[in-house]
Protein backbone atom coordinates (compact mmCIF):
# COMPACT_ATOMS: atom_id res chain seq x y z
CA UNK A 1 0.00 0.00 0.00
CA UNK A 2 2.79 2.41 0.92
CA UNK A 3 4.64 1.60 -2.30
CA UNK A 4 1.46 2.20 -4.29
CA UNK A 5 1.05 5.64 -2.71
CA UNK A 6 4.67 6.52 -3.52
CA UNK A 7 4.24 5.46 -7.16
CA UNK A 8 0.98 7.40 -7.40
CA UNK A 9 2.58 10.54 -5.95
CA UNK A 10 5.52 10.20 -8.31
CA UNK A 11 3.18 10.09 -11.28
CA UNK A 12 1.30 13.15 -10.04
CA UNK A 13 4.57 15.05 -9.59
CA UNK A 14 5.79 14.08 -13.07
CA UNK A 15 2.50 15.25 -14.60
CA UNK A 16 2.78 18.48 -12.58
CA UNK A 17 -0.60 17.69 -11.07
CA UNK A 18 0.75 18.85 -7.69
CA UNK A 19 1.15 22.66 -7.83
CA UNK A 20 4.47 23.96 -6.64
CA UNK A 21 4.37 25.65 -3.27
CA UNK A 22 6.43 25.62 -0.11
CA UNK A 23 3.58 23.87 1.68
CA UNK A 24 3.36 21.09 -0.91
CA UNK A 25 7.13 20.65 -0.87
CA UNK A 26 7.13 20.29 2.92
CA UNK A 27 4.24 17.82 2.79
CA UNK A 28 6.02 15.71 0.17
CA UNK A 29 9.29 15.88 2.12
CA UNK A 30 7.57 14.59 5.23
CA UNK A 31 5.43 11.89 3.62
CA UNK A 32 7.72 10.82 0.76
CA UNK A 33 11.25 12.20 1.38
CA UNK A 34 12.66 10.32 -1.63
CA UNK A 35 10.40 12.39 -3.91
CA UNK A 36 11.37 15.84 -2.67
CA UNK A 37 14.23 16.08 -5.18
CA UNK A 38 11.99 15.07 -8.07
CA UNK A 39 9.44 17.69 -7.03
CA UNK A 40 12.07 20.44 -7.12
CA UNK A 41 13.54 19.25 -10.41
CA UNK A 42 10.15 19.10 -12.15
CA UNK A 43 9.34 22.59 -10.82
CA UNK A 44 12.83 24.10 -10.97
CA UNK A 45 11.71 27.38 -12.57
CA UNK A 46 9.21 27.96 -9.76
CA UNK A 47 11.76 26.77 -7.20
CA UNK A 48 14.20 29.48 -8.20
CA UNK A 49 11.75 32.20 -7.19
CA UNK A 50 10.96 30.45 -3.88
CA UNK A 51 14.47 29.30 -3.04
CA UNK A 52 14.68 31.21 0.23
CA UNK A 53 11.55 29.46 1.51
CA UNK A 54 12.88 25.92 0.98
CA UNK A 55 15.13 24.49 3.70
CA UNK A 56 18.49 23.46 2.28
CA UNK A 57 20.78 20.71 3.56
CA UNK A 58 23.99 19.01 2.38
CA UNK A 59 22.30 16.07 0.66
CA UNK A 60 19.72 18.18 -1.13
CA UNK A 61 22.30 20.62 -2.43
CA UNK A 62 24.56 17.85 -3.72
CA UNK A 63 21.68 16.01 -5.38
CA UNK A 64 20.41 19.16 -7.09
CA UNK A 65 23.83 20.18 -8.37
CA UNK A 66 24.59 16.62 -9.44
CA UNK A 67 21.35 16.16 -11.36
CA UNK A 68 21.62 16.24 -15.18
CA UNK A 69 18.04 17.58 -15.24
CA UNK A 70 18.99 20.84 -13.51
CA UNK A 71 20.17 23.68 -15.76
CA UNK A 72 23.73 24.95 -15.51
CA UNK A 73 22.51 28.42 -14.57
CA UNK A 74 20.45 27.06 -11.70
CA UNK A 75 23.37 24.95 -10.48
CA UNK A 76 25.51 28.08 -10.53
CA UNK A 77 22.94 29.94 -8.47
CA UNK A 78 22.69 27.08 -5.98
CA UNK A 79 26.46 26.93 -5.57
CA UNK A 80 26.79 30.68 -5.17
CA UNK A 81 24.01 30.79 -2.59
CA UNK A 82 24.54 27.60 -0.57
CA UNK A 83 27.95 26.01 -1.18
CA UNK A 84 29.71 27.82 1.65
CA UNK A 85 27.21 26.69 4.29
CA UNK A 86 26.58 23.21 2.91
CA UNK A 87 29.96 22.10 1.57
CA UNK A 88 30.78 18.40 1.42
CA UNK A 89 33.46 16.25 -0.19
CA UNK A 90 31.01 15.21 -2.89
CA UNK A 91 30.05 18.80 -3.70
CA UNK A 92 33.71 19.85 -3.71
CA UNK A 93 34.40 17.21 -6.36
CA UNK A 94 31.64 18.65 -8.54
CA UNK A 95 32.95 22.19 -8.16
CA UNK A 96 36.54 21.28 -9.02
CA UNK A 97 35.42 19.25 -12.03
CA UNK A 98 33.12 21.83 -13.61
CA UNK A 99 33.14 25.42 -14.76
CA UNK A 100 31.30 27.14 -11.93
CA UNK A 101 32.09 30.66 -10.77
CA UNK A 102 32.96 30.81 -7.07
CA UNK A 103 34.22 33.47 -4.69
CA UNK A 104 37.24 33.23 -2.40
CA UNK A 105 35.23 32.06 0.60
CA UNK A 106 33.77 29.15 -1.36
CA UNK A 107 37.21 28.47 -2.84
CA UNK A 108 38.71 27.79 0.58
CA UNK A 109 35.65 25.83 1.77
CA UNK A 110 36.05 23.63 -1.30
CA UNK A 111 39.82 23.45 -0.78
CA UNK A 112 39.40 21.95 2.69
CA UNK A 113 37.47 18.98 1.27
CA UNK A 114 39.90 18.02 -1.50
CA UNK A 115 43.01 15.88 -1.78
CA UNK A 116 46.26 17.41 -3.00
CA UNK A 117 45.76 16.70 -6.72
CA UNK A 118 42.27 18.19 -6.74
CA UNK A 119 43.45 21.17 -4.68
CA UNK A 120 45.94 21.81 -7.45
CA UNK A 121 43.16 21.66 -10.06
CA UNK A 122 41.09 24.07 -8.00
CA UNK A 123 44.04 26.44 -7.73
CA UNK A 124 44.77 26.38 -11.46
CA UNK A 125 41.11 27.09 -12.23
CA UNK A 126 40.67 29.90 -9.70
CA UNK A 127 44.02 31.53 -8.86
CA UNK A 128 42.75 34.92 -10.03
CA UNK A 129 40.57 35.00 -6.89
CA UNK A 130 43.66 35.00 -4.70
CA UNK A 131 45.99 37.62 -3.29
CA UNK A 132 49.61 36.98 -2.35
CA UNK A 133 48.89 35.78 1.19
CA UNK A 134 46.25 33.40 -0.14
CA UNK A 135 48.67 32.05 -2.74
CA UNK A 136 51.34 31.55 -0.08
CA UNK A 137 48.90 29.48 1.98
CA UNK A 138 48.02 27.31 -1.01
CA UNK A 139 51.63 26.78 -2.04
CA UNK A 140 52.60 25.74 1.49
CA UNK A 141 49.86 23.11 1.47
CA UNK A 142 50.93 21.97 -2.00
CA UNK A 143 54.65 21.90 -1.23
CA UNK A 144 55.13 18.56 -2.99
CA UNK A 145 53.93 20.12 -6.25
CA UNK A 146 55.21 23.68 -5.74
CA UNK A 147 58.31 23.04 -3.68
CA UNK A 148 59.46 26.15 -1.77
CA UNK A 149 56.92 28.44 -3.51
CA UNK A 150 55.43 29.15 -0.09
CA UNK A 151 58.71 30.51 1.30
CA UNK A 152 58.64 34.29 0.98
CA UNK A 153 61.20 34.99 3.70
CA UNK A 154 63.90 35.43 1.07
CA UNK A 155 64.33 36.00 -2.63
CA UNK A 156 65.09 32.71 -4.33
CA UNK A 157 64.50 30.62 -7.46
CA UNK A 158 61.87 27.88 -7.53
CA UNK A 159 60.86 25.48 -10.28
CA UNK A 160 57.66 23.87 -11.48
CA UNK A 161 56.96 21.56 -14.40
CA UNK A 162 55.98 23.22 -17.64
CA UNK A 163 52.36 23.26 -18.73
CA UNK A 164 50.20 25.91 -20.34
CA UNK A 165 48.23 26.18 -17.07
CA UNK A 166 51.40 26.64 -15.02
CA UNK A 167 52.72 29.25 -17.44
CA UNK A 168 49.48 31.23 -17.01
CA UNK A 169 49.84 30.84 -13.23
CA UNK A 170 53.39 32.18 -13.42
CA UNK A 171 52.16 35.18 -15.43
CA UNK A 172 49.61 35.91 -12.70
CA UNK A 173 52.23 35.53 -9.96
CA UNK A 174 54.42 38.04 -11.77
CA UNK A 175 51.47 40.42 -12.22
CA UNK A 176 50.71 40.25 -8.48
CA UNK A 177 54.43 40.64 -7.69
CA UNK A 178 54.54 37.32 -5.83
CA UNK A 179 57.52 36.65 -8.11
CA UNK A 180 59.75 39.20 -9.77
CA UNK A 181 60.06 37.26 -13.02
CA UNK A 182 59.97 33.80 -14.56
CA UNK A 183 61.60 32.00 -17.46
CA UNK A 184 60.97 28.79 -19.34
CA UNK A 185 64.04 26.58 -19.46
CA UNK A 186 65.08 23.14 -20.61
CA UNK A 187 65.49 21.01 -17.51
CA UNK A 188 68.26 19.08 -19.28
CA UNK A 189 70.20 22.20 -20.15
CA UNK A 190 72.95 22.67 -17.57
CA UNK A 191 73.58 26.26 -18.64
CA UNK A 192 69.96 27.21 -18.06
CA UNK A 193 69.53 28.65 -21.56
CA UNK A 194 65.87 29.05 -22.47
CA UNK A 195 64.61 26.39 -24.87
CA UNK A 196 61.46 27.16 -26.84
CA UNK A 197 61.29 24.06 -29.02
CA UNK A 198 57.66 22.90 -29.07
CA UNK A 199 58.65 19.24 -29.38
CA UNK A 200 60.68 19.55 -26.17
CA UNK A 201 57.74 20.51 -23.99
CA UNK A 202 58.11 17.46 -21.73
CA UNK A 203 61.66 18.52 -20.76
CA UNK A 204 60.85 22.14 -19.97
CA UNK A 205 60.43 23.73 -16.57
CA UNK A 206 59.32 27.15 -15.37
CA UNK A 207 61.83 28.90 -13.14
CA UNK A 208 60.34 31.62 -10.96
CA UNK A 209 62.12 34.18 -8.80
CA UNK A 210 60.07 34.37 -5.60
CA UNK A 211 59.99 37.84 -4.09
CA UNK A 212 60.97 38.50 -0.48
CA UNK A 213 57.73 39.40 1.30
CA UNK A 214 59.52 42.35 2.88
CA UNK A 215 59.57 43.96 -0.55
CA UNK A 216 56.62 46.01 -1.81
CA UNK A 217 53.82 43.69 -2.98
CA UNK A 218 50.55 44.46 -4.76
CA UNK A 219 47.46 43.47 -2.80
CA UNK A 220 45.03 44.13 -5.60
CA UNK A 221 45.09 44.50 -9.35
Amino acid sequence: MIQFLIVKMKILIEKKAVPFSTENYEAISEAHPDLRLEFLIINQNDYISSMDDITMDNDLLYNLVNSPKISHNMKQELISKYAYDFMSKSLAQIIVGNDYGIDKDIFFKTWEELDENNQNKLLLNNYKLLECDDLERCFKELNRIYEDFGDRTRRHDVKMRYSIENEKLAEYLEKKEYITSFSIQDSHNKSGVRNLLKDKIETRIIVCKVKNMGQSTKTSQ
